[in-house]
């Protein structure tokens, strides 16, 4: 066992560290006003999938952002093969709030380039990945998920939230709509504001992505539930099979709308006419979308239609394939080295924002903001710095809990996903800091309350 040495003294912040039994393993530290938990390294082991795609993206790219910058502006270096035609593709990843939008993007390119967690709105904006296979490039832009206005005001959300999801549909070629059936009170339909954007965007071709398959039993109920949200139609042509007939469970508040008096209801477009009647609209205001998508539950110009699990990567070879088919014959428009537009300094803060909302309870994690202290590249080794500050006392005290089993559980989730994303070992080390007004009385009190010089074998 570890031998754990606790000790305070006059005028230095309370420290906690571990000596490992082996001198191999890197070292974190521990304390109130700075916090390392020692451990040994993660053990790394490529996937299959990761050692192909390390064959083409050389890690040194994304491992010094200087390096990555000046290949964001380099022209592609296309293979010297007689009769080598570049396509490419660039598609837009849309849904409600946890819908696996960044996961799918991850599963389809191979690398978890993506952020992901538990909770809602960890992509909070568009992220554009590089997927090169071949000839064809694809870039895939991750969307944050659809928010209402009165939502993005009541949470102060920011404006990335409300803004990005149809800034990224307005220059893709594809739009991919990923709906959650693991979800019984939203899978019926689609969303108003995805339907919203189909409609702004409606000569762009979109497909349907049912995620969370396995979450579900597999009956024809699920092929009911592909012809409800496609209003029976693909391409706007009608499918040979209808829909099933379902119950119409009455609820409290369809009871209370049924004993309200009778409104003049207008004549509702009919799925046959939709399309028509959006084509024929010169200007689409919000309100004429919203008359259009009233009473409508699902989108009859859908191209294709995927069932997967993004998580298990079921299903993910198909939609693969059929977005490689829709490349169009164009230039790259960026080098076949490159994984991620953005810098990779924001991809491991945002990585670190990912494992905090999967590890800290309730609001807490949304309050904090991870800041890079120092970030080296030694002999294909990333060591990251990482300094959390958070003005208040109970946040930090709650990181600080149970000898900082929150931060060596987040810092090796973290660690496990940049590894991934930079193919080679990473070490990350964590700094925990209070900042404002109230600082110097914490550490006053901290030091009033110091324990005397004492060992611990655990």
């Amino acid at each position: 066992m570890n031998a754990l040495s606790i000790w305070a003294r006059i005028g230095r912040p309370h420290r906690l560290w571990t000596r490992p039994s082996s001198g191999l393993a890197p070292q974190r530290h521990l304390s109130f006003q700075t916090c390392r938990c020692r451990r040994k390294k993660t053990p790394f082991i490529e996937s299959a999938e990761a050692q192909i795609f390390r064959q083409i993206v050389p890690d040194v790219i994304h491992l010094n952002p200087a390096s990555h910058a000046r290949a964001l502006t380099d022209k592609p270096a296309y293979p010297t093969r007689p009769g080598f035609r570049p396509q490419s593709l660039e598609v837009s990843v849309l849904g409600v709030p946890n819908a696996g939008k960044s996961t799918l993007v991850n599963t389809l390119v191979g690398v978890t380039a993506c952020p992901h967690s538990s909770k809602v709105h960890t992509t909070r904006q568009n992220s554009d990945i590089i997927y090169t296979q071949d000839e064809t490039q694809i870039i895939f832009r991750d969307t944050p998920g659809v928010v209402r206005l009165k939502d993005a005001a009541k949470f102060h959300l920011e404006n990335t939230l409300v803004n990005d999801p149809e800034q990224g549909c307005s220059e893709a070629d594809v739009i991919v709509v990923v709906q959650d059936v693991s979800n019984r009170y939203v899978r019926e339909a689609l969303d108003k504001r995805i339907l919203r954007l189909l409609c702004l965007f409606h000569h762009i071709p979109s497909v349907l992505v049912l995620n969370k398959i396995d979450t579900i039993p597999k009956s024809r109920r699920v092929y009911d539930l592909i012809r409800k949200l496609t209003c029976n139609r693909l391409r706007n042509q009608v499918t040979s099979t209808r829909i099933l007939p379902q119950p119409d469970p009455r609820s409290v508040e369809s009871y209370l709308k049924s004993k309200e008096k009778a409104k003049p209801v207008e004549k509702k477009v009919r799925n046959e006419d939709f399309l028509a009647t959006l084509q024929a609209t010169e200007i689409l205001t919000e309100t004429k979308v919203a008359e259009l998508t009233e009473g409508v539950v699902g989108w009859p110009n859908f191209t294709e239609v995927f069932t997967i699990s993004a998580l298990s990567g079921e299903g993910i070879s198909p939609l693969r394939d059929f977005l490689l088919h829709s490349a169009r014959d164009r230039e790259w428009r960026f080098s076949d080295k490159l994984v991620t537009r953005d810098n990779p300094k924001d991809i491991v803060i945002r990585t670190l924002k990912a494992k905090l909302l999967d590890v800290l309870p309730e609001e807490i994690p949304y309050a904090l903001q991870p800041e890079i202290e120092f970030w080296n590249c030694d002999e294909g080794t990333l060591k990251v710095g990482i300094l959390i500050k958070s003005k208040v006392e109970r946040y930090v005290g709650v990181l600080l809990s149970n000898g900082g089993d929150y931060i060596k559980t987040f810092a090796k989730l973290a660690e496990q996903d940049l590894q991934n994303f930079f193919q080679t070992e990473v070490f990350v080390s964590v700094n925990v800091k209070l900042t404002g007004k109230r600082t110097d009385k914490v550490k006053r009190r901290t030091v009033r309350h110091a324990p005397a010089p004492f060992d611990v074998l655990v």
